[in-house]
């Protein structure tokens, strides 16, 4: 093949639109599927994955090492255990001709077919030496046409573990696809354009894990799953179109006409809505036009269309049908509705004709909409021609693609002295409820949030009465989740993929909430922890203090204020953005799953203080919704061993094979002058992991044997407090915002740099003045766990304490780090650290399940590390699965043939949050309606269903849960007296 050509055809076959046309179109799917095509027992096991900041600690190839148009074939085998096909059919090539269309210029790699083959079903294959459970590239030469990539994972015995599929795939290698496999099978992966001469193009490939260190022994068998039921067969399913739609409530059984004469009937408006949307101007946000607002793909949505009357004879026509066109990709779907036709809008009632939809796409995608008022013309109007709105042309709206979320929940062992409340961090919030409203009010995709509950409790014995211990409790999140994403990498080759760490308080020590914003970085600053109550809620239409706050705290480690507004609910932040006059969402909301309506005179924006103390309803509004689109962009990990400037605070690999972790505390000199920071644990690790903080005048120098500077990190923090909050604000004072507005007397950081040989000692520096420093001393600490040391088999409701024996031979004083595996040692979660007493007691029942977990004891003196791990096969039983049924609710009754929208989660854990084809629906009288966390259906018959959710892990084990609705009519009966 020629690198010059612009675009690659294998031997300049010319590529016809027919041969594509029938590919142009995303594969159809099941409500909330991704769009993917899979075999039914893969498709528990994938994941589509949107952008490289999917992937934990990725690998990544560029091929910006090699010359234009070299064969890459196993070029990449010895470094990194990649291989590309190089046979007699096909090679994959560089070509650096068209920098500008690269992901990272100024090569990409293509497949170049050899003759007499040509690139027509003949896909580009790429081969890993060990198992990858993360795969991902930027796809190109799409050729600007409706080009249909697929990408496909194959495990060690050639089996399709599953599949995706990408349209169009763009000219440019801007466009992330990967694929995410939990069981970490994937050897294989091939790219695949189907039948045209385009020759498929990646960019920047990305893959996880690395190699990590071998575990200690040979692993025990895991636990065969559990084959799952068979379920109860119920109505036979029909294909489902990649924008289902359906409208909420049934058609009537017989309309009422006015007289001929008397009524015209026409459009105001419509609200396409995914919880809040700016519309009608006239009463709402002047400045926002209607629809303006940003949209996610696979997202449950709402089309409201609001039905005009123009009549001298009434004020109101109920029943009038409206059909509603959406046209995606060149396909029109439709759904017929019935509203009612007033004069004016009013958003909160139910006159409008609501129609649920959901544009299961995977890529972006243009989607336009308009409506016909009685489209059959049922009704005899005085002017027949205004009918269709808008008048001309379309309401088109890009629906996007938006990031995913990993939280990790960490329950708190609460027990300050003199505290006799509940201990335990527990309940509906804690289990997912809160993560599910959450996933709900944000501008994501349905089950974009995988909310995993950590094993183990937090020992916390410092009362949260007062924000500096608050900011004490996020510094400790803080550097565990350094620390555990530093030993992970050494550990396993992997970052652990979490986002965010929440804290969970019980409710009866802790009420309130607390960020940890990077605009105000004295307790770390990294954006990542938030902590709060376990206050429970019953559903995510009442979501409760503890779920409303964990949605407030996450946000705000994005760098979203608080409302600051002269209301109650304010908070007097000076840097707050927020633009209304008062704490009000300003627009009306709508809950798409619910169909719930949030009115902005009683719902506050979830930034307000009031919505978790209960005085006022929490939704979201249109300027955080918008804020928080533009915050979850697919992200973008852009960095390369060379040549690049290393992003802040993000995972990386680093240049060295070891790495030292940094804890440090600088005390404010306002308050303590004579004390002006101090070096805390440090540990020097295997693993060349890095995370960089912004940079200022304080820094951590690695010094030599006579005091040179070996290597030099810069940091920044300051002492600014957070906000003060108006008088009257209805919160807690001892526990809850505002905080004092004085600066705060300590700043706390963590963080990753690269080791350097020779270095003997450690300073913690501003502006070359020496604060502290510690000294490296000449051996590492060792350590041998003494108990458990047989195989074991631990029970439910048991406790077990490890022990062990450390040394260290320069008689330096030791520290202990705790962590578990419950997965033979592919990943590990730290328990405890900075145990100064050599023994640490777990319960069982707080830790995920396995059949041969193993806990690893890591010693520091200081700065120099050594670990031991339990030698024998301990087992832990594996946990159900918590599930929940956020709609419908209990006794909630439906007109028959309304919709009904179940919606459900699971978390698991081992598994994290569960996927869609592990929750199954089923009715007692219809038998099974569907999968998955959203199931959209208005055909259950008349009468008292019992609907029942059940989700199955990875292993099998299942639990169930349910709620009885009627489809009916409610009936009251007169009250007679005898």
């Amino acid at each position: 093949m020629s690198t010059q050509r612009i675009k690659f055809r294998a031997f300049g076959f010319i590529l016809m639109a027919g041969l594509v046309l029938s590919l142009a179109l995303p594969v159809l799917a099941f409500i909330l599927s991704s769009g993917s095509v899979q075999t039914a027992s893969a498709q528990t096991a994938c994941q589509e994955l949107l952008a490289p900041g999917d992937i934990p600690s990725p690998v990544l190839i560029n091929f910006d090492d090699l010359a234009n148009a070299v064969v890459i074939g196993d070029h990449y085998r010895p470094s990194f255990g990649v291989k590309f096909e190089n046979s007699g059919i096909t090679q994959a090539l560089t070509y650096g001709n068209e920098p500008a269309n690269a992901a990272s210029a100024p090569n990409v790699a293509i497949n170049n077919a050899i003759f007499p083959n040509t690139s027509s079903n003949v896909p580009m294959v790429i081969d890993f030496d060990e198992p990858k459970t993360h795969v991902g590239f930027y796809m190109g030469n799409g050729d600007n046409q409706q080009t249909v990539g697929l990408l496909t994972a194959f495990d060690a015995a050639g089996k399709i573990i599953c599949q995706f599929r990408h349209v169009p795939v763009p000219d440019a290698h801007t466009e992330f696809i990967g694929i995410y496999d939990p069981s970490g099978s994937i050897l294989r992966v091939t790219w695949d354009y189907g039948s045209t001469a385009l020759s498929e193009s990646i960019d920047d490939l990305y893959f996880s894990p690395r190699r990590g260190i071998a575990p200690t022994r040979t692993p025990e068998p895991t636990w065969t799953p559990i084959p799952s039921a068979v379920p109860t067969q119920g109505p036979t399913p029909t294909s489902t179109p990649v924008i289902p739609m359906m409208p909420y409530y049934p058609a009537p059984k017989a309309i009422i006409k006015l007289p001929n004469f008397s009524i015209d009937l026409a459009i105001h408006g419509i609200e396409i809505t995914q919880g809040i949307q700016c519309f009608d101007t006239s009463k709402g946000l002047s400045t926002c036009p209607d629809n303006s607002l940003p949209v996610a793909t696979q997202k449950d949505s709402t089309a409201r269309v609001y039905l005009k009357l123009s009549s001298v004879w009434s004020s109101k026509v109920n029943t009038v049908p409206v059909r509603l066109y959406i046209i995606a990709n060149g396909v029109t779907y439709t759904a017929n509705a019935y509203g009612n036709a007033t004069k004016t809008i009013d958003q909160g009632t139910t006159d409008s004709a609501d129609i649920y939809f959901n544009v299961n796409f995977t890529n972006n995608v243009p989607v336009s909409f308009y409506a016909v008022v009685d489209p059959d013309n049922i009704f005899t109007e005085s002017n027949e021609s205004n009918n269709r709105y808008p008048a001309s042309g379309t309401i088109t709206l890009n629906f996007q693609k938006r990031d995913t979320l990993k939280i990790v929940g960490q329950r708190l062992y609460y027990h300050p002295s003199g505290y006799s409340g509940n201990q335990y961090a527990q309940g509906w919030a804690v289990n997912g409820g809160a993560a599910d409203w959450f996933e709900q009010v944000l501008p994501i995709r349905n089950g974009a949030v995988n909310y995993v509950v950590k094993s183990g409790y937090l020992n916390w014995t410092e009362n949260l009465s007062s924000g500096d211990s608050q900011h004490d409790l996020i510094k400790t999140l803080n550097a565990y989740w350094i620390l555990e994403n530093a030993f992970s990498w050494w550990f396993s080759g992997t970052f652990t993929g979490a986002d965010h760490v929440y804290g969970w308080a019980p409710n009866d020590g802790y009420s309130g909430g607390h960020a940890d914003m990077p605009v105000y970085p004295h307790a770390g600053g990294l954006g990542v922890v938030g902590i709060g109550t376990d206050r429970p809620g019953t559903n995510t239409d009442t979501p409760g203090g503890g779920a409303l706050i964990f949605g407030h705290e996450l946000v705000h480690d994005y760098d979203v204020f608080h409302t600051d507004t002269s209301d109650a609910c304010g908070s007097n932040d000076g840097n707050s953005d927020f633009p209304y006059g008062n704490s009000s969402i300003q627009e009306f909301g709508f809950n798409p799953y619910t169909g719930k309506i949030y009115n902005p005179a009683t719902t506050h924006d979830l930034m307000s203080y009031c919505p978790a103390n209960g005085s006022k309803q929490g939704w979201i509004s249109p300027f955080t919704w918008n804020k928080m689109f533009s915050k979850l962009t697919p992200g973008l990990i852009n960095y390369q061993l060379s040549g690049r400037t290393p992003p802040l605070m993000t995972f990386m690999p680093s240049v060295t094979e070891e790495s030292l972790v940094v804890n440090a505390t600088i005390f404010n000199p306002l308050y303590q002058p004579a004390q002006p920071g101090l070096l805390g644990e440090l540990y020097h690790i295997e693993g060349g992991a890095a995370y960089y903080l912004p940079q200022g005048d304080y820094a951590i120098e690695l010094r030599g044997g006579k005091g040179e500077v070996l290597y030099s990190q810069p940091f920044y923090t300051d002492f600014k407090s957070e906000y003060d909050g108006h008088s009257g604000t209805p919160t807690n004072p001892a526990t809850d915002p505002p905080f004092s507005p004085d600066p705060t007397l300590q700043a706390d950081v963590s963080f990753i740099i690269p080791w350097v040989d020779g270095t003997a000692s450690v300073a913690l520096t501003y502006l070359g003045e020496t604060f502290d420093e510690h000294s490296v001393s000449s051996n590492p600490p060792q350590v041998l766990i003494t108990s458990p040391s047989a195989v074991e088999s631990w029970q439910r409701g048991s406790q077990h304490t490890l022990t062990w024996q450390g040394l260290d031979v320069d008689g330096d004083p030791l520290t202990y780090s705790v962590f578990y595996s419950n997965d033979n040692g592919l990943s590990w979660v730290m328990l405890a650290s900075e145990l100064t007493n050599p023994n640490y007691t777990v319960q069982t029942d707080s830790l995920a399940g396995g059949s041969d977990v193993r806990f690893r004891v890591v010693a520091s003196d200081g700065v120099n590390t050594g670990l031991d791990e339990t030698d024998q096969a301990i087992s832990v039983p594996n946990h159900a699965p918590e599930v929940t049924i956020m709609n419908p609710v209990e006794g909630k009754t439906y007109l028959p043939g309304s919709a009904v929208i179940l919606q459900g989660s699971a978390t698991d854990m081992e598994d994290g949050t569960l996927p869609e084809s592990a929750l199954a629906w089923s009715s007692n009288v219809q038998g099974g309606l569907g999968t998955g966390t959203s199931v959209a259906l208005n055909v259950l018959t008349p009468g008292v269903h019992t609907i029942t959710l059940k989700a199955t892990d990875s292993l099998g084990k299942t639990t169930s849960t349910t709620v009885s609705i009627l489809i009916g009519y409610d009936i009251y009966l007169p009250l007679v007296i005898r």
